[in-house]
């Protein structure tokens, strides 16, 4: 008996400490777990919220000026500077902003380059003999000599024909919606494993921001003008010429290996051609990357 008594003294004790010490690591693991899963919660908030601001801002850049580089447009309105101010509007009286504003010396050497802001204001430091040469995209170039600078001057900006090619914003538009995919795909990961981790509002929370990255993918879809022959057949890797409706060319470019261009045009009317077809007349009616299809006869 006494015996019997030792034997239970000894083991159930070191039963005790065995289911503790599993508890305590099956704990342990779970705590790991819930870092971890809050972690990758994390990495996906960020990751949706960059994607999105950089594919506004390519998209503002776009439907604005598209020949403006991403990442020049941070430091643009930190360039104030005090003295001459111009105010810059198109024909309606309606402000354009991010055009750029050169100051020239006399021997028409660059001094210095700023941008109107959104409201079409600039402040420049233009010297005695200095002119102020004013341009963006989708508007006729002005110089402004030294006899007609004032204090404060309002340059109104014709509208012209214009085409940019400039791939930069794509490119960062494109790189921006596979981070927004890896993002959807996360969130969907997220919303699998976390329902035991975390309260059913941040799963909720998860699912409408995957939701809307997903949308924010399908709305920018690559856009771009494909060209047919007659025959119709794709217009692969051929040179292209872009003209006004004059018939002055503005842009040389050409097709690639599925008969498409990429660009962006200032509304108006447009003819293009290419060495083995007649020219054609097509309409852009809002600044965008264009989405047409055109056949060339």
């Amino acid at each position: 008996m006494r015996k019997l008594i030792l034997i239970l003294l000894f083991f159930i004790p070191a039963i005790s400490l065995a289911q503790n010490a599993t508890i305590t690591q099956s704990a342990q693991r779970s705590i790991e777990a819930a870092q971890f899963h809050q972690n990758l919660a994390i990495l996906f908030v960020i990751i949706s919220i960059f994607a999105n601001k950089i594919i506004f801002i390519s998209n503002y850049l776009l439907q604005t000026q598209p020949d403006i580089n991403l990442f020049q447009l941070i430091t643009i309105f930190f360039k104030k500077r005090k003295g001459v101010k111009l105010k810059i509007t198109d024909q309606g009286n309606a402000p354009i902003s991010l055009i750029k504003t050169s100051i020239v010396d006399k021997t028409d050497n660059l001094i210095s380059t700023n941008y109107s802001d959104f409201k079409g204001m600039v402040n420049l430091a233009v010297p005695q003999d200095g002119s102020i040469i004013v341009s963006g995209f989708g508007f006729e170039k002005r110089i402004i000599k030294p006899d007609q600078i004032e204090s404060e001057n309002q340059i109104t900006l014709k509208s012209v024909e214009d085409v940019s090619l400039e791939q930069g914003h794509h490119r960062s538009r494109t790189i921006a919606k596979w981070m927004l995919i890896f993002a959807t795909v996360l969130g969907i990961y997220l919303c699998a494993t976390i329902s035991s981790y975390y309260p059913p509002v941040i799963v909720t929370l998860i699912i409408i921001i995957s939701i809307v990255n997903a949308l924010i993918i399908l709305r920018n879809s690559s856009k771009y003008i494909v060209l047919y022959n007659s025959k119709e057949k794709l217009i692969k890797s051929n040179k292209v010429a872009i003209c006004s409706a004059k018939g002055d060319k503005i842009k040389d470019t050409q097709t690639d290996s599925k008969g498409r261009i990429r660009a962006v045009f200032a509304p108006a009317f447009y003819i293009i051609k290419t060495p083995a077809s007649h020219a054609k007349t097509f309409e852009i009616k809002h600044q965008i990357p264009a989405s047409l299809k055109l056949k060339l006869n």
